[in-house]
């Protein structure tokens, strides 16, 4: 079973289904026993609080059968004169005997006190994590429904002050992980409904910095210390101006880098990818580390290509299928022209006439005066050969098969003519 008043009051049977607890006085009595568990609350208290200062009557005997009521709901199988073991009379009043774990008040208490107790430790890791799980154990509103209600205005204030300086714990120890970024937003807001406090101001003002909005940051301290002054006549706090200072100084100790183990990095969105994955990214591709790890001067001066910046922006998989495209068109383009060029005459660039050759060829015909190029390898002083493409060349140990001298070593700038 489990009793929930971190919003509206509201009980669950061991399934997790909802408990009709009646109309909103019994409500009111079984809320009052939830707020002092294990403690009992006495008969008069919860007269008071119903009927403030004019009490009917009758008024112990209505309490009486609230109680009797809620017996029946919360212990529907109990028998008939049995002792209860959920509700149960005290000298004097009543109490709701359950573990603290049946109760969110509870469970929030006590990972207030085990976060708050990492935080002094010093870590901020595991006290984060068990700060904001109390948090969600908030719903809404603490009593909601019981807002015009005498008796909780106080126990509403108190329950949103608990929250308060839990949310300003669980900050303290997000920025020391640096996560400032995510915090902007909740600080950002309480700030504006808290105007003069002071804690929560410095934590909104050190989360802006994280953010990289400095003169933000200033003119949260600068709007907090002109209220103060103007509306209260107190200086602000010393942490305040110190925090002030360190902000106009950029002390580094204020953006201490994000730790990723903590959930809230996700939160903060993130996107970080390691190494590996940033290396799988590139499909196909063999790894060329080598080729980043010296710089050109004109790199090193911080100058860049725009077609470079442009490319490295595009995500690695658009780069990759982009590159299989043009390999799949160019090889595609080479086959259609070597079938078109496929009888006699010059060939493709890339083929040559026996197949063990790779020479681009010249724009000569065999046999012509055009034909000036002088074989790979050739002196200057080789004189050039005006024979074309037909013949080959000759040493002492004999003819040996060598490329024309119409071949070049590097492609033809223009189309082949025949």
């Amino acid at each position: 079973m489990e009793f929930r008043v971190l919003g509206p009051v509201v009980v669950l049977d061991d399934g997790g289904t909802p408990l009709d607890i009646g109309p909103s006085q019994q409500r009111a009595v079984l809320a009052l026993c939830v707020l002092a568990a294990p403690r009992p609350v006495s008969t008069a208290r919860i007269v008071d609080a119903l009927w403030e200062q004019e009490p009917p009557p009758g008024a112990v005997n209505t309490v009486q059968a609230y109680v009797s009521k809620l017996r029946r709901v919360l212990e529907p199988g109990r028998v008939r004169r049995a002792k209860p073991s959920v509700l149960v009379s005290r000298p004097g009043g009543y109490a709701v005997e359950l573990p603290p774990e049946s109760f969110d008040l509870g469970r929030a208490g006590a990972a207030v006190a085990a976060g708050r107790r990492l935080l002094e430790a010093g870590d901020h890791a595991g006290a984060a994590g068990q700060l904001r799980l109390a948090l969600k154990e908030w719903r809404g509103e603490p009593l909601s429904g019981f807002e015009n209600e005498p008796w909780a205005r106080d126990e509403i204030a108190h329950l949103a002050e608990l929250r308060l300086s839990i949310v300003e714990d669980a900050a303290q120890a997000e920025l020391a992980l640096g996560f400032g970024r995510a915090l902007v937003p909740e600080l950002t807001r309480l700030v504006a409904a808290h105007p003069l406090r002071e804690r929560l101001r410095r934590l909104g003002a050190h989360a802006l910095y994280q953010a990289g909005r400095q003169a933000d940051a200033l003119a949260l301290l600068t709007e907090g210390r002109r209220l103060l002054v103007g509306e209260l006549g107190l200086d602000p706090d010393p942490r305040s101006r110190e925090l002030e200072r360190r902000i106009l100084e950029q002390d580094p100790a204020l953006t201490p880098p994000p730790a990723t183990s903590h959930g809230l990095a996700s939160a903060a969105g993130a996107d970080t990818v390691d190494a590996g994955q940033r290396e799988s990214a590139l499909v196909g591709r063999a790894p060329n580390h080598g080729s980043c790890a010296a710089p050109s001067p004109r790199a090193a001066r911080g100058s860049c290509s725009w077609r470079a910046s442009r490319a490295s922006a595009r995500p690695a998989w658009r780069r990759t299928a982009r590159r299989a495209r043009r390999s799949r068109s160019s090889a595609a383009a080479g086959t259609a022209r070597a079938r078109r060029r496929s009888g006699p005459g010059p060939r493709p660039y890339g083929s040559s006439p026996d197949g063990t050759a790779n020479w681009p060829r010249c724009s000569a015909r065999p046999g012509s005066s055009r034909c000036t190029r002088r074989s790979p390898g050739s002196s200057p002083s080789t004189p050039r050969r005006t024979a074309g493409c037909s013949s080959s060349s000759t040493t002492s140990s004999g003819p040996t098969p060598r490329p024309c001298a119409c071949w070049s070593s590097s492609p033809p700038r223009g189309r082949a003519r025949s």
